[in-house]
């Protein structure tokens, strides 16, 4: 452990792994865990190796904290959130109304 400083290693008393899981990955950088695969499409995340479209992605730890404190990248990440939930809830509501009409 002396190789690693201990921001890179813990977080509240936390042990995070080389690799995360995506639970993980929304804990760190303040997102739902339903937002990881919206990033993930949108290129916004890379998982590590080139896992199947229906497996468990894990992410690099220092990619993931590189991130986390990249105001700019948190930014544009947050933006893409919102405007797929934007697009999302515009296209239900659309739907409905062709529906009722």
């Amino acid at each position: 452990m002396d190789y690693y400083s201990k921001n890179q290693l813990t977080r509240g008393g936390d042990y995070f792994p080389a690799r995360l899981r995506p639970e993980h990955v929304a804990e760190i950088l303040g997102f739902a865990p339903p937002d990881i695969p919206i990033l993930v499409s949108k290129r916004h995340l890379k998982p590590l190796g080139k896992p199947m479209p229906n497996a468990t992605k894990f992410f690099s730890r220092t990619d993931v904290l590189a991130k986390s404190v990249d105001d700019l990248w948190l930014a544009r990440a947050t933006q893409t959130i919102y405007d797929h939930w934007k697009g999302k809830n515009q296209r239900k509501k659309n739907s409905r109304f062709l529906k009722a009409a």
